[in-house]
């Protein structure tokens, strides 16, 4: 009755094995989840523990070879990724002749390799037993139908592998995935809406296979965009307006001059402190790259993701975007991306005079009727679309020059 009730125990929720779908987290799916549910086993229930272990270790040789390793767990916890082998583990055969120190040395790895896979096995074995007591604790089966959704397994074999006691049905993979895509796309805005990030993004070819390969059909090619966010470091704009601003009280006040020895230089930008860099992927955008235009879309995209526009843009909601128009971006990528974005800015660079600026697509209708009433004027084209000067004062300024223009090139003709 004991050893029953500490087996039920270890299905409690508050040992951490169960597995909501609806309320997955990104946090669940990163770290090493086979060493802390080992570690629970074998802490909560070491007697079911040994007795799987035991049934599991049947291999008088492998059996032997244990005492060169640290513990079934210790493998498991290895910051580097360990080399399992074959699935069934590797023997401990003894190879005649041979250096004894490098057969000492094997045999210890294929100890840590074999305590490895028994660990593995006693914490799948016992999984399946929890699930089939409460159906709640479903830890791993959690984890892995959620890596089977992300290698594309069939449905028919999740479906297989979910009545073996290997995974949770294909609903509730699909809510665990629109519960950690929730937390992403809060986790783009929360970066982006810093407006203290830098955005890398380069374009990715996928090659999706077609069931039946025809002539006409043979593969579905895509050419998509991937990104990514990256926090800055030390970018604090409070702290970095703030120097300025005790400089120039100390520097051009009247009252502060006394405080000139109390001022220390600026911090430098430079000497970047060693960090671990942090970066936030963003949604793959089905977007071609290779065009200019597919450079602009992949950048409105982004912004949209992250919630921010320039408030004096017409989508521009006030409750849920932050104005970004004070501030610069920095965009990452190969030197072909740097070559569309420069075309995309000289296409917007601002004109030395406001009559060569037409900054609205409805200035082009007109420029035509400037044509149709006075003729053609060939010493103003005006060469870029504009959004930062007074549309009516440059139309205004633009059509009076041009009418005044085309009407003395008219009289000169008809002198001549």
């Amino acid at each position: 009755m004991r050893r029953t009730s500490l087996y039920t125990n270890l299905s409690h929720e508050r040992h951490g094995l169960h597995f909501k779908a609806s309320a997955a987290t990104v946090e669940q799916l990163k770290g090493q989840f086979m060493e802390m549910m080992a570690t629970k086993m074998r802490t909560v229930t070491p007697l079911l523990w040994g007795l799987i272990s035991t049934l599991l270790d049947s291999n008088q040789d492998c059996q032997r070879a244990m005492i060169y390793s640290d513990g079934m767990t210790s493998s498991l916890g290895s910051e580097a990724e360990m080399d399992l082998g074959e699935f069934g583990g590797e023997g401990m055969d003894g190879e005649s002749g041979g250096n004894t120190k490098m057969k000492t040395k094997k045999h210890v790895h294929a100890a840590e390799r074999n305590a490895a896979l028994i660990s593995i096995k006693a914490v799948v074995c016992i999984s399946i037993m929890l699930q089939n007591s409460n159906e709640r604790c479903n830890y791993l089966q959690g984890i892995l139908g959620f890596f089977y959704h992300s290698t594309l397994v069939p449905e028919k074999v999740i479906e297989t592998l979910a009545h073996a006691g290997l995974s949770i049905s294909i609903s509730s993979i699909h809510n665990a995935v629109q519960s950690v895509s929730h937390q992403a796309s809060a986790r783009i805005r929360r970066a982006i809406r810093s407006l203290q990030s830098a955005f890398a993004y380069d374009n990715v070819d996928i090659d999706f296979k077609t069931e039946q390969p025809t002539l006409e059909h043979h593969s579905n090619f895509v050419s998509a965009t991937s990104t990514t966010v990256i926090p800055l470091f030390g970018v604090n704009s409070a702290e970095a307006f703030a120097w300025h601003a005790w400089e120039i009280l100390v520097h051009h006040g009247q009252h502060f001059q006394h405080f000139e020895k109390e001022l220390c230089e600026p911090a430098p930008v430079e000497r970047i402190p060693l960090h671990k860099t942090e970066q936030v992927p963003c949604r793959v955008m089905n977007i071609k790259q290779s065009t200019t235009d597919g450079n602009v879309e992949v950048m409105e995209n982004l912004l949209h993701q992250g919630g921010i526009r320039d408030k004096n843009s017409n989508d521009f909601d006030q409750s849920h975007d932050i104005d970004m128009s004070e501030h610069v971006l920095l965009v990452h990528g190969d030197l072909l991306t740097k070559e569309w974005l420069d075309t995309v800015g000289d296409s917007r660079i601002i004109e030395t005079t406001p009559k060569n600026c037409l900054h609205q697509r409805k200035a082009g209708m007109t420029r035509i009727a400037c044509f149709s009433q006075w003729g053609t004027c060939d010493q103003m084209k005006p060469r870029r679309w504009l959004a930062s000067l007074d549309f009516d004062v440059c139309m205004k300024s633009y059509i009076t020059t041009f009418k005044h223009r085309c009407l003395t090139a008219g009289d000169l003709k008809h002198r001549a």
